[in-house]
């Protein structure tokens, strides 16, 4: 996160957006398309697509809390999986269609049922009077590297 002196507006490193897309894409990789070979030049418009939800986001916000979009981003992707794996006729398609941005049916149709789903945990959480102890954030970290733990 830098501050640029002349208009004092922040912007996003260049390397924590790669970091977040290329999470992003593993992600949604293994989770939809099961680690199906794709091309490269199919992985990059599909970067491409996850690309642009990210800067579509306030960068303020993004730069802030970038975990907390990374989260949102892969719990709409499970969303889908689950959808698929309900009804055995529902199938995800090929990535570049799915995650195009002016695909209703593909990830953008994603959005409504997220907002549902957090409405719905707001409500019950209010019912229930259970205190708020944090968003629950996935680390991109985690997603993109694993590391050994010696013996």
């Amino acid at each position: 996160m830098e501050k640029t002196k002349e208009n004092s507006k922040i912007r996003l490193h260049p390397a924590t957006l790669e970091l977040l897309v290329d999470a992003t894409w593993e992600y949604a990789h293994d989770m939809l398309w099961h680690g199906f070979p794709f091309g490269k030049g199919e992985i990059e418009l599909a970067k491409k697509y996850i690309r642009e939800y990210y800067e579509g986001t306030p960068v303020e916000s993004l730069a802030q809390r970038p975990a907390a979009y990374f989260t949102i981003y892969c719990d709409r992707v499970r969303m889908a999986k689950n959808y698929v794996c309900r009804y055995a006729h529902r199938f995800i398609p090929h990535p570049c269609i799915w995650l195009n941005k002016r695909n209703p049916k593909g990830f953008a149709g994603t959005r409504r049922w997220y907002e549902r789903a957090a409405a719905r945990q707001y409500r019950y959480r209010q019912q229930a009077q259970i205190p708020y102890k944090g968003e629950r954030m996935l680390n991109p970290l985690d997603v993109q590297f694993h590391y050994y733990k010696g013996a």
